[in-house]
């Protein structure tokens, strides 16, 4: 696997570093729907958005996204370089994965699905974060400011 420092070698099995690179993937699209819903549902309490993500970021929960990527959400833009439809497709990889290994996976099987449900609400489209999106309109209301303002 490719790292900031260079090749990373995982394994003497080349499918080890897949697994990884899947593993991996399912965390991030897992963080992209539970920080919408925390983003959500702390905007419904009254705190604004772009301070709740810096306090969050600062605190326990705070994961890479959170830290350094989330913001794109409330800019309104769902990192259109990777397409939804290859999110869910990795996403059904792992899940049969984890069926094949009788590994429990019912919070992935949950997060599949959002994104399941954004693939068939938006089509085949570029954006990885799109599940935000999904979620922002089921709960009425955009988290960037700007489209905040257009509502």
């Amino acid at each position: 696997m490719a790292t900031p420092g260079g090749v990373e070698v995982i394994g003497t099995d080349p499918a080890e570093a897949q697994t990884v690179k899947l593993l991996s993937n399912l965390l991030w699209f897992g963080q992209v729907v539970a920080v919408t819903e925390a983003m959500l549902l702390g905007r419904a309490t009254g705190i604004e958005p772009t301070r709740l993500q810096e306090l969050l970021a600062a605190r326990s929960g705070s994961s890479r996204l959170l830290e350094r990527d989330y913001g794109t959400v409330l800019r309104g833009d769902y990192m259109g370089a990777f397409g939804i439809d290859r999110v869910v497709e990795q996403l059904a990889t792992v899940r049969e994965m984890a069926a094949e290994l009788s590994v429990p996976f019912e919070l992935s099987s949950l997060v599949a699905r959002v994104h399941e449900d954004a693939l068939a609400t938006y089509g085949p489209v570029a954006g990885e974060m799109l599940a935000a999106k999904l979620l922002e309109e089921r709960s009425g209301g955009a988290l960037a400011l700007e489209r905040l303002h257009e509502e």
